[in-house]
């Protein structure tokens, strides 16, 4: 079919696998013996820059399977509906993970997580897939109220997918000196590393490692952050 129907965004994405047209908006993908995946043909770097900025700084970008973490109702909500425009035959495993500060009934604290969860998402997590952790800790202000979702893909083509996508976005950020896109990154940097500094202090803190921390300062340099921020190294 004619790649007239490939979007400029993807064409250097998609450059170095094997794959075919299934219509004008869907392409499958081949990898080596990999799992193939059905992709989306068109999309901007706008659409998904915030996406992206989250599973930057809290998806799985090693090993063999993707995966990104979700705090609240709202973000794994947006999350799935990203990652569905982006793969169009997702294979989705979720996991739940609790602290329980008050040492309930397992069996009962996971029907009630269950249901909310149901509830506010309508995701369907396995009862098994719900991991309940006690803990002496009554009042942790980082704890989530209903616990984190694990997203998961288990088919590494779709890992290997993302990693080029995220790279490709950086390079369109960093080489086009693409401030809107930067700035939308950013955004998702900060909902999944990004924390309020002491009140004493007008300061964000983000979280990440050395590597990271200077993909993140090649980007805040394009919005024009270089003068009002700076990095304090931590064994990561």
């Amino acid at each position: 079919r004619n790649r007239s129907y490939i979007s400029k965004n993807i064409k250097s994405i998609i450059k170095d696998y094997n794959y075919a047209f299934l219509d004008k908006e869907n392409i499958v993908m081949y990898y080596g013996n990999r799992v193939p995946i059905v992709i989306n043909a068109n999309f901007s770097f706008k659409d998904i820059a915030h996406f992206l900025g989250c599973y930057f700084s809290d998806g799985t970008k090693k090993g063999n399977s993707w995966g990104i973490c979700a705090s609240t109702f709202d973000q794994a909500n947006y999350f799935i509906k990203m990652h569905n425009l982006l793969i169009k035959n997702p294979i989705l495993n979720v996991e739940l993970t609790y602290t329980d500060p008050n040492n309930e009934d397992k069996d009962e604290l996971k029907e009630r997580l269950h249901f909310i969860w149901m509830k506010k998402t309508g995701i369907d997590i396995p009862k098994d897939k719900i991991w309940i952790y006690t803990t002496e800790t009554k009042d942790a202000q980082n704890r989530n109220v209903y616990g984190a979702l694990s997203i998961k893909e288990h088919r590494q083509l779709v890992l290997l997918y993302y990693n080029n996508l995220l790279s490709n976005l950086i390079s369109e950020i960093v080489n086009h000196d693409n401030k809107k896109i930067a700035l939308e990154f950013i955004l998702g940097v900060l909902e999944g590393d990004g924390a309020p500094s002491a009140k004493a202090r007008g300061h964000i803190i983000i979280a990440s490692n050395k590597k990271e921390s200077e993909i993140l300062k090649s980007v805040f340099n394009v919005v024009g952050f270089n003068d009002c921020w700076d990095i304090t190294t931590a064994l990561l």
